[in-house]
């Protein structure tokens, strides 16, 4: 990475944009420290699918190819919104729902044990 790739990736941190626009950052204390590390880090309890609009930043992010502070607004900018859309996918989450095994499947699992 190059120094200015380096200065465009500090100011655009995730720690940055997380203390900008959320009132309680200490929530998120210990996904903000996973990410100074570079180490994988989950914003919930466990893994969350990646919606088409997310994937659609994501690939915007990756082919990017504005340069100086054209860059560091772009990815500031895509950054903000996919975090935006996984605060929405975790405000909307209920994992009594979604990550409960039905009756059906638990007896489906006890039957194949068998």
């Amino acid at each position: 990475m190059s120094t200015t790739e380096q200065s465009i990736h500090s100011r655009c941190s995730v720690s940055a944009v997380f203390k900008k626009y959320l009132q309680d950052v200490t929530a998120y204390d210990h996904f903000l420290h996973l990410i100074r590390k570079q180490s994988p880090a989950l914003l919930g309890k466990h893994h969350m699918p990646i919606t088409p609009a997310m994937l659609h930043i994501i690939n915007a992010i990756i082919n990017c190819t504005k340069k100086g502070m054209y860059k560091r607004l772009f990815l500031e900018a895509k950054m903000i919104e996919l975090l935006l859309l996984q605060l929405e996918q975790l405000a909307t989450h209920d994992c009594n729902v979604f990550c409960s095994l039905k009756p059906a499947d638990t007896e489906k699992m006890y039957h194949a044990k068998s």
